[in-house]
This record gives C-alpha cells, structure tokens and sequence, in this order.
C-alpha cells in the first residue's frame, strides 16, 4: 500500500480529508505539503497537496532504507515527497540546493543579486543546468555600515550633545523553496546592528568636558537604531537668589453671602475670611544663589539681587518674627497689599446684617466691608470703608463704599457711589502726613529731654509719659490735637483709621494715660505711615459697581460699572468702562469703553478718552454717540457696530464681525 498521495480539492482542509481517508489513517496522523494554490479567475480556487503518513521511520524500515547510512534528517525532508515529484527537479532547504535528474531533461538555476552561485568551484553568472552529482554551494553577500558619532556642547554650553549614526550590517538570506524545473533563487534582506562601545564614548566624554554624565541617556543613544542626537551629560547651571515670598494659607475658608438662611446660587459674593488666632500665612525668607558651571568647567556667576519681604502690619494683624508667621488677632477679611518689597496685611471687618435698612433701623457707617441680607429702603444711607454687598434691592437710598458695590437687585430711585473720592482722600492724606511728622518730632523731642542728666526720671516711673506729652503738646506741638479733631470729622474714613483715630483721640485730646513707653509713641506713628500708603493704594484701586437694573437712579464708579440687564432713565458714569444690556432715556459717560447689547431713543453714549470705543448689538434711531465733545447722531437703526474717533476729529463706524 503506498504511503503518499497527492490530492487535488478546493481546499487543504478538503484534500486532508480526502488524503487520509485513502491512506487508511487519521487526520491527526497525515503531514502535509501544498504543492499548489491557484485562484482561476472565476473565483475558484484548486489547491494539490501531497500527504505522507507521519510515521516516517517504520517507512523507512519497511523500505530497507538505512537511516544511519543516509542521514535521518535529509530522508525527513525528501521522505515529505513521492519520487515522481522530484524528477527533473531543484529546490532549496536551509540554504542547500538539492536537485535530482530527469528522465529526459536537467533542472536549471537563476542567480540573483546578492548570491554567487558555486558550482563545483566555479562562479556561474548566468543560468544554470545542474545535475544531481554537482556540488552546488550559494554564497550570499553582506554590506556592512561603521557607527558614526561626535561629541558637542550645545549652544549654551551647558549641555553635551551625542550626534550618532548606528552601524549595521545588510546580509543576504536564501529564501526556501519547492521542487521546480527552473527556479529563480530569491533572498530576503537581514539587517543586524552593530554593538557600539560606551566606554569608547564615556573616555572621550569625560576627557574632553567637565559635566555630570547621564549614564542613562547614554546607554540609550548606544541602544538607538535610528540616527539621532541625545544630550549625554550636563554642566551645573546657577541658581539666583530668591526674594523673601509670603505663603498663604490655603485653608483659609471663603464664606458666601446668604439670603433667608440659603446659600444663593447667583449673585454670590466670596470673602476670605479668617477668626481670631487664625494663621494668615508665612513669610519664607530670602536666600542667596548658587554659581554654576558649564561643560567645559567655566564658572557661571549670578547677580546677588534678593530681597526680604518688609512685613508691615495693619488693624487685627501681627507679625511673629521668630517664627515668620502673621496671624489674625481678630476676626474680619484678609487684606494684603503689595508696595515694591513691602506686604501690608490688615483685617477689614465684616459686617453682617440680617434684615433691610430702612427707617427703623436708620443708615449704616461701619469700618469695613457691611454684607446686607436684605433690601435697603426708605431713604436711608449705607456708608463703607470696604465692600458693600446687598442681597435685595435698594430703593429711595444711597450706597456709598471705598470698595465695590454689588447689588444683586435692582436699584430704584438710588445713588451708588465706589471707590474714593479724591478730594477727601487727598484731605485724609494730608492731615494724616502732617499728624505723623509732628508726632515723629515730639519723640524727638521727648528722647532729647530724657537723655538730659537734670531731667528727673524718678517723676517720669512715677507719672508715666503723659504729663511730658501733655507739656510738649501745650508749648511747642500745639497743632497736633487741631489735626486729631479734623481727622475725626471726616465723613468716611478709610479702613482701620477709626481705631487710630480714636487712640490719638485719648493720648492727645483726653490726656488718657495709656502711652507707657516711647516705642509705644514710635509704634502708633509707624501705624500712621502705614495707613497712609494703604490709602494711596486704595485711592489708585479701581472699583466696580454691579447692579440687576437700574431704574431712576445715579450710578458713579472709580473703575467700572456693570447693569446685567437694564438701565432706564439713569446717569451712569464710571473712568474706566461700562457695560450694560439694555439702555433706555440714559445718559452712560465712561472713560474708556462703553459696551451695550441695545440702546435705544433718547440715549447717550459718551466715552472721554479719545482712544476709547462703544460697542453695540443693536442702536436704534436718536441715539448720540459722543467722544469728548465731538458727537453723532444716530438717524438709523445700527447692528453690530463698533464706533471710533480718527485722528482727524471724525467719528468712524465699523462692523463687527459675526
């Protein structure tokens, strides 16, 4: 019974089937060769495979094939095909050419590029005939590429830069093939990269610069099989000094504003809060810089220019040096401002009132910032040295802050005013500076007099300072107590002042024994110096106004004013800009820009500064457009527009773009 059979189906698995069931074994127990795959072009596909039962070995004993003689590996491979198909023959395995002769013809070879073909030890060129008793040896060629590299220090000088080119070797691999009359030798390319040596490169590196390797980056450029630059090592670069920075606390919570005991979803206010002994935050101090080194070992230097923060301390706020901590020694909202390399913190104090402000209750003036849960009514005047923030809305009433003002209603029939009137400031300053100089100059005065052997310091631990103070202010700092009492009259008084005020007020006017020290002196007029800046500061602050609608009423901001949605028959001015939804029979004056979805009759927009703009949606007939003096009436409706002033004088109109 033959142990081979070629059988020819529309599939291998198909011809398996068919196979094994003519040996008289399994599936499981055939191998198999697809000798030919073919798709016709109709579609179908005819695949011949030749199946031999596994067993090779008892079909070699059954043969009398000596398998010592022969070898067990090559009878494996040609025991995989019938003799028939191998007549007139070549094919290759391994990298070996076997052929076998025909009955009547010789196989032929075809080299290709990349292989010498060696038959008996001569080089054939071109096709070949070769027989079964010929020595047939394939010889592959190689190329091989050397590893390109150079070291350089980047532009800066602080960095080595690897430049590398991988070397390679291409080499030539004979592809396997089947039993052909003529067969064309095929190869496939094997690229294989050369090891490069990282301790050549390490030498040459640490020969050559002084810098901290990257052992890691290097031993990736040596791993690299692509061409590529890696920075190998690096210099040490300067560190500058740092300036003294305070660090905030970031667990100071922010309260919100609420209404009838709920948390608004719109219109909410946010204030850093803090209660008494709370930690504001640190100050981290300065601290010099590091010189550096470039690649080559080069000192880098740097410029010694750090500075400490000079910590000044305001109402409700002390600095403990030992520890560089500023704490809260009272409760209020967290203020800090920042003069060149000095930070003032001051506690503003919040007030909060849980109802309207009308007639019963009378107006409010509070030192700090006044939350109002309710409306204000009745005529009434809410006066602020801080925020003012109103959760109703005002009617028939005034609401006049240092800082901003936020309505979350309407206003009606009502005046807001935000942010510092420059005369009275400049009268606050004023008074303030000349309060401070004479105080400075009656410490003066009173070191002059304790220094001096006939004073008497027995009467001074015994009285205490101020009856000297009471003599000194008598004789010679007669207007100290004038200014005091100019102070007090002041309207408004900025954040904080009230308390200073009211200690000058018992020192100098009541004679109040409570000054026991000159640093006591020395520490009320730093206080007064400090106050004076903040108010300069305050003064330059730009405020904002915002406000529902406003209805009736007189509106005026420092900064800028914003109506979320209507302005009927007001006057709304601010020295920066406005932005408004809807403005009807108004007049809107801002410094800079004028922003308004629709305007309509009997409105005008007017912007000071020469450079400044209005913006608009929709203008609607009778509206004036003005820029200083120079006006243009409006005598069709408008859409999208944008309005200017040319250096020629001309008002220019100009579409924005959708």
């Amino acid at each position: 019974m033959k142990k081979f059979r070629i059988v020819t189906s529309s599939s291998v698995l198909d011809a398996i089937k068919i196979g094994s069931a003519q040996l008289g074994v399994s599936e499981d127990q055939v191998k198999y060769h697809v000798i030919t795959n073919i798709k016709s072009i109709f579609g179908k596909r005819k695949v011949t495979v030749l199946l031999s039962i596994k067993d090779e070995k008892a079909l070699f004993r059954k043969n009398n094939v000596s398998i010592k003689k022969t070898g067990y590996k090559k009878l494996l491979f040609r025991a995989s095909f019938p003799k028939e198909i191998y007549e007139g023959k070549v094919w290759i395995k391994g990298g070996r050419v076997f052929s076998r002769n025909g009955k009547d013809h010789f196989p032929s070879l075809y080299p290709c590029e990349g292989v010498e073909i060696h038959i008996n030890g001569q080089v054939k060129t071109d096709q070949t005939i070769i027989t079964e008793i010929d020595k047939v040896e394939l010889r592959t060629t190689q190329k091989e590429i050397k590893t390109q590299y150079s070291l350089e220090p980047s532009p800066d000088r602080m960095e080595v830069l690897l430049k590398i080119q991988p070397g390679y070797i291409i080499s030539q691999k004979v592809c396997d093939s089947s039993p052909m009359r003529s067969l064309q030798i095929k190869v496939r390319e094997e690229k294989k990269f050369l090891p490069i040596e990282i301790d050549k490169i390490h030498n040459e590196l640490t020969r050559s610069y002084s810098a901290t390797v990257l052992l890691d980056n290097l031993y990736m450029a040596c791993s690299s099989e692509e061409e590529n630059i890696f920075v190998i090592a690096r210099g040490t670069p300067a560190i500058p000094g740092k300036n003294g920075t305070f660090i905030p606390n970031n667990k100071i919570k922010y309260e919100s504003v609420q209404e009838n005991g709920a948390t608004n979803k719109v219109g909410i206010k946010s204030y850093p809060i803090v209660q008494e002994g709370d930690i504001i935050g640190h100050i981290e101090q300065p601290h010099s810089g590091q010189v550096g080194y470039d690649v080559f070992g080069n000192t880098i230097h740097i410029e010694e220019d750090y500075h400490p923060i000079d910590v000044r301390t305001g109402n409700g706020v002390l600095y403990l040096k030992n520890q560089n901590l500023i704490v809260a020694k009272k409760s209020g909202r967290v203020s800090i401002v920042s003069v060149g390399n000095s930070l003032m913190f001051e506690i503003i104090p919040v007030h909060n009132l849980h109802k309207n402000i009308n007639k019963e209750t009378g107006s409010v003036s509070l030192d700090g910032d006044v939350i109002i849960t309710g409306d204000v009514e009745d005529g009434v005047t809410v006066e602020a040295s801080g925020n003012v923030f109103v959760a109703g809305s005002v009617y028939n009433s005034t609401i006049r802050a240092n800082g901003d003002v936020t309505i979350k209603g309407n206003a009606n029939n009502s005046k807001l005013f935000s942010g510092w009137d420059s005369k009275k400031s400049d009268e606050v300053i004023s008074i303030g500076k000349e309060t401070h100089d004479l105080l400075f100059n009656l410490i003066s005065a009173i070191n002059q007099l304790t220094s001096n052997p006939a004073f008497s310091k027995s009467d001074l631990a015994k009285k205490g300072f101020q009856p000297l103070i009471k003599l000194l202010v008598g004789m010679k700092f007669t207007e100290l107590p004038s200014l005091i009492q100019k102070l007090k009259k002041v309207d408004i008084k900025p954040t904080g002042w009230n308390d200073l005020i009211k200690t000058l007020d018992l020192i100098f006017l009541k004679n109040n024994p409570s000054v026991k020290s000159i640093s006591h002196l020395k520490r009320i007029a730093a206080n007064i110096d400090n106050k004076i800046i903040l108010l300069e500061i305050e003064t330059a602050k730009e405020t904002c106004i915002t406000v529902k609608n406003a209805f009736y009423s007189e509106i005026s901001s420092n900064g800028s004013t914003i109506i979320m949605e209507k302005a009927l028959l007001s006057k709304i001015r601010s020295e920066k800009s406005i932005k408004v939804r809807v403005a009807k029979n108004s007049e809107i004056r801002a410094g800079e820009k004028i922003t308004v979805y629709e305007a309509d009759k009997n409105t005008i927009l007017t912007v000071q500064e020469e450079k400044g703009s209005i913006e608009s949606e929709i203008l609607w007939p009778n509206i004036i457009i003005k820029f200083g003096e120079i006006a243009k009436k409006i005598s069709s409706p408008k859409k999208r527009a944008i309005f200017r002033l040319k250096d020629n004088g001309l008002i220019i109109e100009k579409s924005i773009a959708s």
